[in-house]
């Protein structure tokens, strides 16, 4: 029986696939990320053991070289010590002698030679001579390099008795003349530290050490055979190489494939390898791969395994489906299968849809929000109660109606395009604006969506429209107070900015600099307060006359006398006022009457009126009593910078200071308007940004 072919929604047909195939194509969908991803774990930790055993494989060559070099360094040291004698005469020679036969005591020092400035023998510990081959072992050469000021290890070699494998180290020397020569030690490498028992090499792992040339100086496995022998050629090739550190792979002499790490010595020229076997290394990804290989195996099997079971438990009672299907359809009692919860589930499905349609209509109908629907050439279809509240039209005025009417002249472009837009299959969410019946505008928060029919075409539009212009209304406040907010944040750091300028050419030091501008930080402090619990509405002068000689009063509330009409200050006012409050109140405690425990200052205010009587004038007047004798300053400070240029820089007006014997006074004449009104709104359209506040 050929498989039924089912026709889509838009158009193409398609082969329905059995449960069995989908449950194992699933399994598939499931395993396959799971299989690359344990791929790339099992990779990544070969990868990390590989690395792990490389760091570990250079570490151990650099720590072999070093341990080299300290051996090499003790008998360098030695001869240093040595090369301290002073002339070569005959008496000279005969010491040196003594004291280097006594170093050749040492185990690792056989020989020792000194060399005049013509690369001459001059003295020497013993009569065995060095080899002359030159190809082997060039001698002269090593003495001149020596003769020219450089520290020198040589290659090693065997003592032409060949009792002894050897290497020399060849220091320069200077005599208090200015001639040079050489000082020369023969190293018995056989009697050197092992380099190797200090570290414990892996199972299987070779270290070695070799010369310039590429004989071994040293070497974990079988030393006795190889010390002074040549390696194989790829070690020659790294000792006579251009590299000081890098790897590379040989075999060894016991026929090994391994893998290398070496580190040549800056001091003797000579190079560690450390080898580890081919084999250790690709240990790790086998051990991964035979892992994931057995680990995807078992995975697969479980998998198919209950994908075939599970199989055959679904398929049966979707077989009785259509009967049932079929039976409800018809009204005949349906007998749904039981075994699968899903399918149980089906019949309440069926119940549930005439109940979903009711409710649908319900919260329809109920909604506050105005829900339409609009046909595809833009005619209201429905209308709810929601939309006859929001635009005033009641349903037998407005079904059949195109909808451009609730659209205001100047949106009908936007409109337009969301009715194309939701033709084509797309929802829109939007905020615009639209029309009441009387012609009012209001703000809506519009979402336009496509309704379909069985066959997935677009049959009609779904427009729901919410009122939020009370929101906007919102907004559009918070903005206004955000732009207050930042016009007068600038003002505020503006006059911070200028009080630590003006504070800091009157200081003479930093710490006078942090305790005068600290002090006038709370002053100005302490007026934002009085501002900040009025809304920054203003507030009366007394209560900032109190806010800023409180705190220099302390205790001594009759120290304060304030007398005046009521005045409300503006925001600017206080802030210019309060400044000069805290500097009077200050040179008051220095110099003045709160110097003394008698002293007191008195604040009056009064309104007066000009000759021809055109506006009001407020003339404030400190005055202080019972304090020290009073005399001019020689020169002016910050603090009547603050108290008088500042005031009439901000607020205009006139500051008069009379230093009187009996108490400083302290006068300011201001018109009434300069104190009680600040500067103009900068939200309001037109209003005129004031320039940059005035220096301090």
């Amino acid at each position: 029986m050929s498989p039924i072919k089912l026709r889509g929604i838009n158009g193409f047909t398609r082969t329905p696939i059995s449960i069995r195939r989908l449950l194992s194509i699933q399994s598939a969908a499931v395993l396959i990320p799971l299989v690359l991803v344990l791929f790339f774990l099992a990779i990544r930790y070969s990868d990390t053991q590989i690395e792990m055993i490389e760091i570990r494989r250079i570490d151990v060559a650099r720590s072999i070289s070093m341990h080299v070099d300290r051996s090499v360094d003790q008998v360098r040291g030695a001869l240093v010590g040595l090369s301290t004698l002073t002339n070569l005469s005959e008496d000279d020679l005969n010491e040196f002698l003594r004291q280097a036969r006594a170093l050749t005591t040492l185990e690792t020092i056989e020989t020792i030679r000194l060399y005049d400035t013509d690369g001459k023998e001059i003295a020497s510990t013993s009569e065995s001579a060095l080899p002359s081959d030159p190809e082997r072992f060039d001698h002269k050469a090593l003495i001149d390099k020596a003769l020219n000021g450089q520290s020198v290890v040589s290659p090693i070699f065997t003592d032409v008795n060949g009792n002894s494998t050897t290497a020399l180290l060849i220091l320069p020397r200077i005599t208090p003349s200015g001639r040079r020569s050489a000082i020369e030690a023969s190293i018995a490498l056989d009697k050197i530290d092992d380099p190797f028992t200090s570290f414990s090499l892996e199972d299987g792992w070779v270290a070695a050490v070799i010369d310039q040339k590429g004989r071994f100086v040293a070497r974990s496995l079988s030393p006795e055979l190889y010390l002074g022998k040549f390696s194989r050629p790829e070690l020659i090739a790294v000792a006579t190489g251009g590299r000081a550190v890098g790897s590379f792979e040989n075999v060894t002499h016991e026929g090994v494939s391994m893998g290398n790490a070496f580190i040549r010595s800056d001091s003797t020229g000579w190079t560690a390898v450390v080898a580890v076997p081919k084999a250790a290394l690709e240990s790790p990804l086998r051990r991964s791969l035979w892992l994931l290989t057995g680990s995807i195996g078992l995975i697969l099997g479980l998998s198919l395994g209950l994908s075939y079971y599970f199989g055959r438990l679904i398929i049966e009672p979707f077989t009785s489906l259509k009967a049932a299907a079929d039976a409800y359809v018809e009204g005949r009692p349906a007998k749904f299968p039981t075994t699968i919860k899903e399918l149980t589930g089906v019949k309440r499905v069926f119940d549930a849809a005439v109940e979903k349609a009711a409710h649908l209509a319900a919260v329809v109908s109920t909604s506050g929000d105005a829900i339409m629907s609009i046909s595809l050439d833009g005619r209201i279809l429905s209308w709810n109660a929601g939309a006859r509240e929001l635009f005033g039209y009641q349903e037998n005025e407005i079904i059949g109606q195109s909808k451009a009417v609730l659209v205001p002249d100047e949106l009908r472009v936007e409109y337009d395009q969301n009715i194309a837009n939701a033709k084509m299959g797309q929802s829109v969410r939007l905020e615009t604006f639209r029309l009441k019946r009387d012609g009012t505008r209001i703000a809506v928060s519009l979402n336009v969506s496509p309704i379909y029919d069985v066959n997935g075409h677009v049959i009609a539009i779904s427009s729901i429209a919410h009122d939020i212009t009370h929101r906007k209304e919102h907004e559009s406040r918070q903005r206004l107070l955000i732009r207050e907010l930042t016009h007068r944040s600038k003002n505020l750091l503006a006059i911070v900015q200028s009080m630590a300028s003006q504070t800091a050419r009157s200081s003479n030091d930093l710490q006078a600099f942090q305790i005068r501008f600290g002090e006038r930080l709370q002053g100005l402090s302490a007026s934002h307060d009085l501002l900040v619990a009025s809304n920054w509405q203003g507030a009366d002068l007394a209560e900032l006359v109190h806010k800023h000689l409180g705190p220099f009063a302390g205790d001594r509330l009759s120290a304060i006398s304030a007398s005046g009409p009521r005045l409300m200050l503006s925001p600017k006012a206080i802030q210019a006022l309060g400044m000069a409050l805290h500097e009077l109140s200050t040179n008051a405690v220095k110099h003045g009457a709160y110097s003394v425990p008698s002293g007191v200052v008195t604040i009056d205010w009064d309104k007066l009126h000009t000759v021809d009587d055109t506006r009001s004038m407020i003339v404030i007047t400190w005055r202080e009593q019972n304090g020290p004798p009073v005399s001019k300053p020689e020169r002016s400070g910050f603090g009547s910078l603050v108290t008088d240029r500042m005031l009439t820089k901000s607020l205009g007006g006139e500051v008069v200071r009379d230093y009187r014997k009996d108490g400083f006074v302290w006068t300011f004449t201001v018109p009434e308007t300069s104190l009680t009104t600040d500067s103009p709104d900068l939200s309001e359209p037109g209003a005129i940004r004031p320039q940059s506040p005035p220096a301090i």
